[in-house]
């Protein structure tokens, strides 16, 4: 007997948990208070009772709805429709459920690479007479204004739209998926500039070859500025690695001019998540100083050769176009508008580089003396191998 009525008393409780959630839900509707309301709706849904009440999940249903989630409207009202106890609830569950139905479809807007901050530009070419979709595009114009992280999908009335400058039509049931540029999400002006990702990078970085076997490993430091392109990621970049070097007399001697500038194009795999992986190719014209050559008198001064008899050695500084391939690995918190970044970057390259005919070679003494590069002296190649820890920003 008491074993029963405790039983008895345990299902009264139930009832009354699921009873004051759905009441302090209406409490909050009547404010206006959506979410707060949806969080005591799903709280109600988790209890036994209240996961076979269909009021509960109409009302879910509804919130959702207000809250511009039309598959969860959808699900919660067709849940609604399955626990229906008279006909009167069965009906209601049924048209909304329909309603959302028939008259809704998803796009899913892709931006040029995931992670990217934009803003979404709807206009429906034709407004839907119905008020309560009048009401709902108001409620999605309100929270598409604000800069948002895409990919994104939008639930929509059906009809054609103009989004972020091109139509898009939506179709009941179906979603859409539409692929938008970065100057459409972004805008124009200083707003599209903020999409940069700036990098910067300190390294090691050494030449290999039987040219410029005396060039020590030495240091690069390494700036870049990315910008989105056409679905691509363009890059320009500056280095600077000042060079160590290995002299004929055993000495190790030292340069600040190894500078470059050049350019790269990349593209960014997509589905990563936070980890960013970017391939990309490009160029970059670089001097690379300690190139040796060897050289004997000539009566006038001294003519250099790749590696033949020396009187006189000399070092000196060749300009050269380097076709390289980077590899780089971030991890970004896409989460963000604004973030940073850690990673690294691997680059290996190959240098085709040409030196001065001629020069002043400086004697221990201090003396100067001419000397003149024959021309199969002057050109020389070198591969490069650069690894730099890194840390970005991107606005």
């Amino acid at each position: 007997m008491i074993a029963s009525m405790l039983m008895l008393w345990a299902e009264d409780a139930r009832a009354d948990d699921v009873a004051g959630h759905v009441s302090q839900a209406k409490f909050f509707l009547k404010k206006g208070w959506y979410p707060d309301a949806l969080k005591e709706l799903e709280g109600a849904a988790a209890l036994p009772d209240g996961a076979i009440d269909p009021e509960v999940w109409y009302l879910i249903a509804t919130v959702r709805y207000a809250l511009l989630d039309v598959a969860g409207a959808s699900d919660a009202a067709e849940r609604a429709q399955t626990f229906a106890r008279d006909d009167d609830q069965l009906y209601q569950a049924a048209s909304y459920a329909q309603f959302l139905r028939e008259q809704f479809g998803e796009v899913e807007v892709v931006p040029p690479y995931p992670g990217f901050a934009g803003k979404l530009d709807l206009e429906p070419v034709f407004p839907p007479i119905d008020p309560e979709l009048r009401a709902f595009l108001g409620r999605l114009d309100a929270k598409t204004s604000k800069k948002r992280t895409f990919p994104v999908v939008l639930s929509l009335p059906i009809g054609d739209y103009q989004l972020n400058g091109e139509p898009v039509t939506v179709v009941a049931g179906e979603r859409v998926s539409v692929t938008r540029s970065s100057s459409q999400l972004a805008g124009s002006g200083f707003a599209n500039a903020q999409l940069a990702k700036f990098e910067l990078g300190v390294g090691f970085a050494n030449w290999f070859g039987p040219q410029v076997a005396n060039l020590q490993p030495s240091v690069s430091l390494h700036g870049a500025v990315t910008q989105p392109f056409a679905g691509l990621l363009a890059g320009v970049f500056v280095d600077w690695a000042p060079t160590w070097y290995d002299s004929a007399q055993g000495q190790i001697l030292f340069s600040s001019e190894g500078w470059s500038v050049g350019a790269r194009l990349g593209y960014e795999l997509a589905n990563s998540g936070a980890l960013v992986i970017r391939p990309s190719l490009g160029w970059r014209l670089t001097q690379i100083p300690g190139v040796e050559r060897s050289c004997l008198s000539n009566g006038d001064g001294f003519t250099c050769t790749n590696d033949g008899p020396a009187e006189l050695i000399v070092y000196g500084t060749g300009l050269a176009n380097v076709a390289l391939a980077e590899l780089s690995i971030d991890y970004i918190d896409r989460s963000r508008k604004r973030t940073l970044g850690i990673g690294v970057k691997v680059i290996g390259e190959e240098a085709f580089g040409r030196l001065p005919d001629h020069g002043v070679a400086r004697l221990r003494d201090g003396q100067g003396v001419d000397f003149v590069l024959a021309d199969d002296a002057r050109g020389f190649t070198a591969t490069g191998f650069r690894f730099m820890p890194n840390v970005s920003i991107a606005f």
